[in-house]
């Protein structure tokens, strides 16, 4: 013994973290010599230490050297059972039993262990009430049989079960226990009173305390909530779901740090329940983070779907982040799990007042207000829902009832002065406005600005210079009263002072918003721009999360035609804010009006759902669909949009174009009268109109449709891109040519340049033409129509590299360009088969019903010795096309390849009967010759 005490001297000295192994090592070894009956001795000392899991490994050791010890099974099974493993008590427990234990020795903790478990039935199956027991054990186990038949929906049985226990012993803690289970729902207060009885019997019942616990926290009653906790954790087994209400508890009593550190606990302890993170997520909306509390929260929500508190909590984080579809879809599930919540309607009208669906949202309301006339958040929301539909007489209403309930709330009476003001009662509201400001608090001086602007609007200079001097005197370090300075010279037209106001404001906070976009708006005005771009660039780089500035900077770069910045800073707020409509509508047009549809429409396919019924969206989805050649999909938009703007002769008008593509003439022709009927000068669908009357061979009337609207609207963009139009189609390329010049002056966009490449083409100016392209692709790589039409031209100068070149930046531009991808297998067959084959298998994967498309893959197909597969995909072509005297004879060619002569001859003789011409003529001619020889 002395050689180990020195050892663990040597231990402590020098590996102090290493010795509660070595010496848990050195106990082992030693304990070989002891018998099991020396072990269940030691084992039972560690036990009333508290010391459980080493009297666990003493009682495992004593039944290493003897697996019939009974009593150290049945230790072991109640040191089980402590540590809250109710299957390994069961089994150590029945273990005894079988060794010769008496069966009513264990019915106590063989109870609790099935318990534990939540095997109820087999306690009413197997656990009895045994008169040989004494009376307070009896009352125990009857008391466990109430719970299991509480648990199993049978409350009139449990209520028999608990009140047998109570006849056995009157002061059964489990009785009193049971009997509050079921007075709980009813009255509150009984069942506290019975829990206090049953712990004035036993103290150190940790049931009683947790379910004390659990009504206290109902009840509101969190500091009383939060002792019952902390016994019933000190008595119990590790419980997550104690430990995690516990935490909740610290978090609703800003006890933030110790919640922080018992989720910790809880991470590793129980890192798959949902109550773990559930509290993580909650806490973290208490220390306002709600982007951190995301992730947690979608934790708790895998884990449990079904519980009401994560889909609320989760829902508020959506909407703080601007989610609002996501948090629609997790209010929504809250109030179809608790129907009877009144927060579910009204944080799910806030969704819907938010996404400008007024209608649902006061729908969603009504029935709170109804049943709480009082309801002050309710009340607010109803009158900014009337606000916003304009209904103001409404919103005057829900004001008034609001400013009734909050008398000394100077936000309330401020809020009723504005609307009084907005309809008409001026003097009223100013007198409002004139009380909410002599009340309010120092830190919150809304009411004086509302109080400065009503004043300015009513022109009375006087007064609001008065509320000015006040506000500076309050707010001396502040740019918001020279706001208002700068807004007051502005109102008597003095906008030198207004901009030296803002550059005071500014001084004392640089890079304020508020005064920021004040003094750009004025710069602006003054037309000093370069200042206002040099302000805007430094207050979107001090604040890279406001959408607002870095739109405002956007429309600065589109009038400026600093196209490349704008799209930057447009990308910026879409990738930052994905709900932000009017940067996606900016960025949509500019696409498309720059040769990207494809782009246009899939930037705005991604946000319909959440403004499903915006005309300007829409209006503009259309365009880029049709743009697109996306004809089915264009008709879809079309119609909703004239369900939705039943007035809009753009609706009409886009529904005519998506008519025409998909080759309805006469639904075209209906719905462009009906644009017309419902605005005879609305430009497009004249523009539409002119076209259809051209078509029909009507020249007299094109003409004097033309000569109406050029007298009308001079040098309007789209009068001159019809003029234009009609000269090409006149054969007078000179003067489009001078037209397309204007337009691209006034209007620059793809199609445009594109016209007037083809209208100096026309003109006998094909370099002219090409250098115009040039231009216009160097500075705008992404215009896949533009590089497609100079690759065809390249084609027609006979420069072949040159053409090939600019398919290939035509599908870097667009890699479903299905024009540039066919081009390009047709050109590589013979040179690059392989190569022509992964182009026109693209191409027949995105228009696999074209015929032109097939007939270029069979060709490849040939080219690349895959004759069977070129047969039938030259079939087929045929089918679809049979005129076309191309595809006619590379099917005859195939058939040929196959032994198929006298088919071949049939379809080579009627290629060559065609009067259309095609480039393959002469080879069709000598194969014919062959086939006849």
């Amino acid at each position: 013994m002395l050689m180990l005490s020195r050892l663990g001297s040597t231990l402590n000295q020098h590996h102090g973290k290493l010795l509660p192994v070595a010496l848990l090592f050195l106990l082992c070894s030693c304990s070989q010599s002891l018998t099991d009956t020396e072990h269940l001795a030691r084992a039972k000392q560690f036990r009333e230490k508290g010391e459980l899991r080493t009297s666990m490994i003493e009682l495992k050791e004593a039944l290493q050297q003897n697996p019939n010890n009974i009593e150290a099974r049945r230790l072991l099974g109640t040191i089980y059972l402590a540590l809250g493993n109710g299957a390994a008590a069961e089994k150590e427990l029945r273990r005894a039993v079988d060794l010769g234990l008496a069966r009513e020795a264990i019915l106590l903790p063989l109870a609790e262990a099935l318990q534990l478990q939540g095997r109820n039935q087999k306690i009413l199956d197997e656990i009895d009430v045994p008169a040989s027991l004494p009376p307070k054990d009896q009352a125990a186990l009857a008391a466990y049989r109430g719970d299991a038949w509480l648990a199993l929906g049978e409350r009139e049985k449990a209520q028999a079960e608990y009140q047998r226990a109570l006849t056995l012993d009157p002061q059964s803690p489990r009785g009193k226990l049971g009997m509050a289970y079921l007075a709980a729902p009813k009255n509150l207060d009984e069942a506290l009173k019975l829990l206090d009885e049953g712990l004035a019997t036993d103290p150190q019942d940790g049931h009683l305390w947790r379910y004390k616990a659990k009504l206290l926290q109902h009840r509101g009653e969190l500091k009383a909530a939060e002792a019952a906790y902390d016994k019933a954790i000190g008595l119990l087994a590790f419980d997550a779901e104690d430990w995690a209400n516990r935490t909740l508890i610290h978090i609703q009593l800003k006890e933030l740090e110790r919640a922080e550190q018992e989720i910790k606990h809880l991470k590793q302890a129980a890192p798959k329940f949902y109550l773990t993170h559930f509290a993580e997520g909650y806490l973290r909306i208490a220390q306002n983070r709600p982007k951190d509390a995301r992730a947690p929260l979608e934790r708790a929500l895998e884990l449990k779907p079904d519980y009401p508190p994560t889909l609320f909590y989760l829902g508020l984080v959506y909407l703080t982040n601007g989610e609002l579809e996501q948090a629609e879809r997790q209010f929504t599930r809250f109030r179809h799990l608790r129907p009877n919540d009144p927060q579910g309607n009204k944080f799910l009208a806030l969704v819907k007042f938010r996404q400008k669906e007024y209608s649902s949202a006061r729908r969603l309301l009504m029935p709170v207000v109804l049943s709480n006339p009082d309801d002050r958040f309710a009340l607010k929301l109803l009158a900014d829902i009337e606000t916003a539909a304009g209904n103001l007489q409404e919103a005057l209403r829900y004001r008034k009832q609001l400013a009734s309930l909050a008398p000394s709330d100077s936000l309330v009476q401020t809020r009723l002065g504005i609307t009084l003001l907005a309809v008409g009662q001026s003097e009223a509201g100013l007198k409002v406005l004139q009380q909410a400001a002599s009340e309010a608090p120092s830190d919150a001086p809304q009411p004086e600005i509302a109080l400065t602007l009503a004043y300015l609007k009513e022109k009375k200079f006087a007064e609001a210079t008065e509320v000015i001097n006040r506000l500076k005197n309050k707010l001396a370090e502040h740019p918001l009263p020279l706001n208002l300075e700068a807004m007051w010279h502005e109102a008597q037209g003095n906008d030198a002072e207004a901009i030296r106001a803002l550059e005071k404001a500014l001084a004392i906070a640089p890079n304020d918003p508020v005064t920021g976009e004040h003094l750009v708006r004025l710069l602006l005005q003054r037309n000093q721009r370069q200042k206002a771009r040099r302000l805007l660039e430094s207050l979107a780089a001090a604040h890279p999360d406001d959408a607002k500035l870095r739109l405002a900077l956007a429309k600065l770069d589109l009038e400026d035609r600093r196209f490349d910045a704008m799209v930057e800073n447009l990308q910026a707020v879409v990738d930052k804010h994905p709900e932000a409509l009017e940067a996606r509508l900016l960025l949509a047009k500019y696409y498309l009006q720059f040769g990207q549809p494809q782009r246009a429409q899939t930037l705005l396919a991604a946000i319909r759902s959440r403004h499903p019924d915006d005309p300007a969206l829409l209006s503009l989805l259309a365009k880029a669909q049709l743009a697109a050649r996306l004809p089915h999909r264009a008709l879809e938009t079309a119609k909703h949009l004239t369900k939705t703007d039943p007035d809009s002769p753009m609706g009409y008008y886009l529904l005519a174009q998506a008519h025409l593509q998909t080759g309805d003439h006469e639904a075209f022709r209906q719905a462009l009268q009906t644009s017309l009927k419902l605005a005879p000068d609305f430009l497009p669908a004249r523009h539409a109109w002119i076209k259809l009357l051209a078509m029909e061979g009507k020249t007299k009337a094109v003409e004097r449709e033309l000569s109406q609207l050029a007298a009308k609207y001079p040098d309007n963009p789209q009068v001159l891109a019809l003029q234009a139009w009609w000269a090409m189609r006149q054969h007078h390329p000179r003067q489009a040519v001078a037209l397309y010049e204007k337009l691209l002056q006034r209007q620059p966009s793809s199609e445009t340049v594109r016209n007037l490449a083809k209208a100096l083409w026309q003109a006998g100016k094909p370099a002219e033409a090409i250098a115009r392209l040039e231009t216009w692709t160097h500075d705008r790589p992404r215009d896949a129509d533009a590089l497609y039409l100079l690759a065809l031209m390249y084609q027609q100068a006979g420069d072949e590299a040159k053409s090939r070149q600019a398919l290939q930046r035509t599908l870097q531009a667009a890699p479903n360009h299905v024009l540039a991808l066919n081009d390009l297998a047709w050109r590589l067959r013979r040179t690059a088969p392989r190569q022509a084959m992964e182009y026109a298998e693209r191409a027949a994967r995105i228009a696999p019903g074209a015929a032109w498309i097939a007939d270029t893959l069979g060709a490849v197909l040939l080219e690349n010795h895959e004759d069977e597969r070129a047969l039938r995909v030259l079939q087929e072509a045929a089918e679809r096309a049979p005129q076309n005297p191309m595809i006619r004879y590379h099917l005859a060619l195939a058939q040929y390849r196959q032994g198929l002569n006298d088919e071949a001859r049939v379809n080579l003789r009627q290629a060559l009967a065609s009067k259309m011409g095609f480039a393959e003529r002469p080879q069709a001619q000598a194969l014919l010759e062959r086939l006849g020889r």
